[in-house]
């Protein structure tokens, strides 16, 4: 008897043990589902909290149960939320094709001081200081003109395109962005109607 009672002992300390530490996760991804601006991280945050907090809710002591049933209903809707109708939900697609215009933006500024620096726009990105192209981007081409093409790999603006193009070919140089193929609601307000200039 004495042994049951202190077999029994031991898996309440283990569950106890693994509940809290469960619970910790879950509360570093509501953190990260709350801090991190790509919609990818958010997603993978608030997957990690509705996931450690079921551990709870199926093993733990009475007292931890409810904190998990917490954690993995506000996870799981917080999941629901950000999936929307999955890949083509308006917020990953117009956050996915933001990320690209800010890298798009980095792109002109080093092909700008290509410029300058050589008094020609650069023909790849081997001759550019630059991050290299995300999962989210095909293809990055360069016009003879500047311009600077980046064609997108991700539904439902699959095999559109970000266009950059200079104006100007000396200091100060300015660009324009435009979409190609993708509708007016997921670009960048830089990106819409006649192009806006950065």
């Amino acid at each position: 008897m004495a042994e049951q009672e202190k077999q029994s002992s031991t898996s309440l300390k283990v569950r106890k043990a693994l509940s809290q530490l469960s619970l910790t996760f879950a509360g570093l991804g509501l953190i990260a589902g709350i801090a991190v601006m790509s919609p990818d991280g958010r997603f993978a945050g608030l997957s990690v909290m509705a996931l450690c907090g079921a551990v709870p809710l199926i093993i733990g002591p009475p007292g931890l149960r409810k904190y998990g049933a917490i954690a993995a209903v506000v996870g799981t809707i917080g999941v629901i939320v950000l999936a929307g109708s999955g890949e083509s939900s308006l917020y990953r697609t117009k956050a996915r094709i933001q990320a690209v215009h800010e890298l798009g933006v980095r792109y002109c500024e080093a092909s700008a001081g290509h410029r300058r620096r050589t008094n020609a726009w650069p023909s790849g990105v081997a001759e550019l200081t630059v991050p290299k192209k995300p999962r989210t981007v095909t293809s990055v081409s360069f016009g003879t003109n500047g311009s600077i093409t980046f064609i997108l790999s991700f539904p439902p603006v699959k095999d559109g395109a970000l266009v950059f193009t200079p104006s100007g070919v000396n200091a100060p140089i300015t660009w324009t962005c435009r979409g190609n193929n993708i509708q007016e609601a997921y670009l960048p307000a830089a990106c819409r109607t006649v192009g806006g200039q950065m």
